[in-house]
């Protein structure tokens, strides 16, 4: 993060913050986006589409070239 903003790809008014999946204040969801990760990051670089098969129906992707 502090190497983004340094070079001016992070606004310093953008607020970066963590979660934690347990505990007592902890989001149970936030388990959700590492699977929806991983599953395209399956899919796509190891060529290994059998995790991402099944949620097909409901995921959208959406591929930024990045320069």
């Amino acid at each position: 993060m502090a190497a983004w903003r340094s070079r001016g790809e992070l606004p310093a008014t953008l607020r970066v913050d963590f979660g934690r999946a347990y505990g007592p204040n902890g989001e149970p969801l936030l388990w959700l986006p590492d699977i929806m990760a991983g599953a395209v990051s399956a899919a796509r670089g190891d060529k290994n589409p059998q995790f991402l098969a099944p949620l097909r129906r409901v995921v959208t992707e959406h591929v930024i070239e990045l320069a």
